[in-house]
């Protein structure tokens, strides 16, 4: 799950991206590079939704967090549930008024803004569903994770086994989750190129493909 939510989180980003201004979905703190390069460089264009972005990201993993709480025993299936119904609200709207040249405009805003509800929530998801698993929005504290078990496997001791099988198993799954998140950046851009209003349907088929993995699971 962790491998298919880090390809979600990579599409989403790359198509907003792409298509919405160059506004961050999922990664909030490159809107604040953006919006500056933007106000330094007198280029406006969707500056709105990069200021608004910030606010309506809390507010989502606030939601989040107060939901789960709600709905505790089923609290992981909830939020993926939401995230779900959230990025086809906004596929919904760029199916129906896309492609967008700013994503200040009422329609593309609307769709940016419910993409970072979306993301959001799959911040959320995280700590209150997965709290062992990496974090799968971004790749900076995976990939630290990574090299910090690389280099527990390259110094330790090979009598120390436990501690080597331990990073060793570590490292090899978020080298996964590391390589799901580069595909989904590589499939958004080539969506995003061929049919840029289609395009959420990739991180859509994610978020479901996730849902059904834990629905499965439970199931066993």
């Amino acid at each position: 799950m962790p491998i298919l939510l880090a390809f979600t989180a990579a599409a989403a980003d790359t198509i907003s991206f792409l298509t919405l201004s160059h506004l961050f979905t999922a990664h909030v703190t490159g809107n604040f590079v953006i919006l500056g390069a933007a106000l330094v460089l007198h280029q406006p264009v969707g500056m709105w939704s990069k200021i608004a972005a910030v606010p309506v990201f809390f507010l989502g993993i606030l939601l989040a967090g107060i939901a789960a709480e709600r709905m505790p025993r089923g609290r992981a299936c909830l939020l993926l549930g939401c995230e779900l119904l959230l990025l086809l609200g906004a596929c919904a709207i760029t199916l129906s008024h896309g492609p967008f040249k700013d994503a200040d405009a009422a329609w593309p805003f609307s769709a940016a803004m419910l993409m970072v509800l979306a993301m959001a929530v799959q911040n959320a998801f995280g700590p209150l569903a997965l709290p062992k698993a990496p974090p799968t929005t971004a790749l900076t504290s995976s990939t630290t994770l990574f090299f910090v078990d690389l280099a527990q496997l390259l110094v330790r001791p090979a009598e120390d086994r436990d501690s080597r099988h331990a990073a060793s198993r570590q490292a090899r799954r978020i080298g996964w989750q590391i390589l799901g998140f580069l595909l989904g950046c590589a499939a958004a851009a080539g969506c995003v190129a061929l049919a840029p209003n289609w395009s959420l349907l990739l991180p859509i088929a994610g978020v479901a493909a996730s849902l059904g993995a834990m629905v499965l699971g439970r199931g066993r």
